[in-house]
């Protein structure tokens, strides 16, 4: 009988951990179409689209954020935290180019006035961030130079490091001028 109480105890104390786990396997599976949909709505510049997906993503991360912390194992919990720190990550990536509207343009928007969330949704739009653009950084001009290896500039180098190795030389090239003689 005893048997059969733990047995009964084991499959009750399983059961809720199985459940946790299954939200949280539920919850990150959540945070991919979240994100793309988030994604979506910046490429669209669609202002209260990508709000609204902001929202809802940063809700699903908090979920997932605490599901991972309600685990009891351990090593399930650690696995969980890292897999919701890889995916939390791009999330984030994401969720600094979404716009954010000001708590006053929210409150005047429900008022009737949505002259602030206007002006906000076209400053967001201007926002190069906001359409995925990194800032204008000026471009780095390197040494644009042939370097193939039958260029003049790479047969300097050659001749260069032959000179001050020996045992290292490149090969003599042969040129049509040279070998005009040779037939």
């Amino acid at each position: 009988m005893s048997g059969e109480t733990s047995v009964r105890a084991a499959i009750a104390y399983e059961a809720p951990r199985r459940e946790l786990a299954a939200a949280f396997a539920a919850a990150t599976a959540d945070l991919v179409p979240l994100t793309l949909a988030l994604t979506s709505e910046i490429a669209k510049l669609s202002y209260p689209g990508a709000v609204r997906a902001r929202e809802a993503l940063q809700l699903a991360v908090a979920r997932a954020q605490l599901l991972a912390e309600s685990l009891s194992d351990v090593p399930m919990r650690v696995e969980a935290l890292l897999l919701l720190a890889n995916m939390r990550a791009l999330a984030e990536m994401m969720l600094a180019i979404a716009p954010v509207p000001s708590s006053a343009a929210i409150a005047a928007a429900e008022a009737g006035d949505a002259t602030a969330w206007h002006r906000e949704e076209q400053a967001w739009i201007g926002d190069p961030l906001a359409r995925g653009l990194p800032p204008c950084l000026p471009l780095r001009r390197g040494d644009r130079s042939d370097t193939r290896p039958e260029s003049p500039r790479s047969l300097a180098a050659t001749s260069d490091k032959a000179a001050a190795d020996p045992d290292h030389a490149a090969p003599p090239t042969a040129t049509p001028a040279a070998n005009k003689g040779r037939t």
